[in-house]
């Protein structure tokens, strides 16, 4: 039967594919019998037909080719010193008219090419078993040994005594701070929330210089009669810190003493005792060790008067972004508490030179929309608990994860 006859014939049924026509090779009647319309629209459809057939066989043989290519790269680049190759020469010359029309930005048309996507690959692969290999925060089932700076009150305090209630039995806390009377207190009301050793420290850490960090670390463990290999975690918070003059402009930061004074407690001190701390328990690769920074909303925004906080805060911050980056086995977290009722607020109210800024801490005084110390510190052992930042984020109170 021709299909494109212009006569009546006698209907035939064929049994076959479809080709999306509405009156070829049907069952019809005389009455009824239409021929197809146009012979080349007919064939055109049958190419394009076959052209389709035709491209799903090349991208199965595109894909087999690229994925044994990929492997022989991988292990030229894995076993030799360099990967020595012809970048220029191309994969499946061939086929490289089609080649980008699938997943284009993760095909490659040269060996060059191919070397770089191996050796993103081999990156995001290192970087997610980094991330998978970095432990959550587990008070409940690991014994630990917790050093917090700035212990004495605030924030500070807060989160000592948040990390006692949920700590394993036997744990040991290094309280530090300057006022021996307010370390005492809070030591006693840890051991009264849970079954735990406290040690407390005086230190000034505005004077780093006159310290020796590690060994007196060491001289703590030792005089409590705390052996390093009996923990399973130990955690650092980097709490102490001031927050500057803020009754000058930065354009009149003009002191000498007075900027060094500032980075010495903010910021030297800060590095020298997390080094001191990493030092003690380096030997012992079953730890898990956990960095905290309490960081601030002022370490990643600007804001009047508080040229050397922000500063301190934003340094920090990036001291511990390239500690994580360096030592991926370590959980580093900068975490930014949100505004909380401290020492601080009133010092921002009486004392800087922006107006707003003393308007807006007194507003949320009055209108009870400052955190409390213990709301914050509940928060950062929810966060801890929970994992889903990366090592090395700044995490504000209010993000959402």
């Amino acid at each position: 039967m021709d299909a494109w006859n212009t006569e009546e014939e006698v209907a035939l049924k064929v049994v076959g594919p479809n080709l999306g026509f509405d009156n070829n090779f049907v069952q019809c009647s005389k009455s009824s019998f239409q021929p197809l319309p146009d012979k080349e629209e007919y064939i055109c459809s049958l190419g394009s037909a076959a052209l389709a057939d035709q491209k799903t066989k090349s991208s199965k043989k595109l894909v087999d080719s690229l994925a044994v290519a990929k492997i022989d790269a991988l292990i030229n680049y894995s076993n030799g010193d360099e990967y020595v190759c012809e970048i220029d020469e191309p994969i499946e010359s061939n086929l490289s008219n089609i080649i980008r029309h699938i997943n284009p930005e993760r095909q490659a048309l040269t060996v060059g090419e191919l070397v770089q996507l191996v050796k993103a690959d081999q990156l995001e692969l290192s970087l997610s078993g980094s991330s998978e290999s970095l432990s959550k925060f587990d008070l409940d089932s690991k014994k630990s040994c917790v050093l917090i700076t700035g212990a004495s009150r605030g924030i500070g305090r807060a989160i000592a005594q948040e990390f006692a209630k949920s700590v394993a039995a036997e744990s040991f806390f290094i309280l530090i701070a300057r006022s021996f009377k307010d370390l005492e207190e809070v030591k006693q009301a840890l051991m009264k929330i849970a079954n735990i050793s406290v040690s407390t420290l005086v230190l000034d850490l505005s004077k780093p210089e006159d310290f020796n960090f590690e060994a007196i670390v060491n001289n703590i463990l030792t005089s409590e009669n705390q052996t390093k290999d009996s923990f399973e975690q130990v955690i650092i918070v980097h709490n102490a810190g001031s927050i500057g003059n803020i009754s000058k402009r930065a354009a009149e930061m003009d002191s000498n003493d007075e900027i060094q004074a500032y980075f010495k407690l903010n910021l030297l001190s800060v590095i020298l005792l997390n080094s001191a701390f990493l030092k003690v328990f380096s030997k012992f690769d079953s730890y898990n060790i956990i960095v905290i920074n309490v960081s601030s909303l002022c370490g990643v925004q600007p804001f009047k008067s508080f040229s050397m906080y922000c500063s301190g805060k934003a340094s920090r911050d990036m001291f511990f972004k390239v500690l994580a980056l360096e030592e991926p086995n370590i959980n580093v977290l900068n975490y930014a508490p949100g505004p909380v009722e401290t020492d601080m607020v009133a010092n921002i109210v009486e004392n800087t030179w922006d107006e707003s800024l003393a308007n807006a801490n007194t507003t949320m005084r009055e209108n009870g929309t400052i955190l409390a110390p213990e709301t914050t510190a509940k928060r950062l052992v929810k966060i801890l608990d929970d994992r889903k930042y990366s090592s090395g984020d700044h995490v504000d109170y209010f993000d959402d994860i």
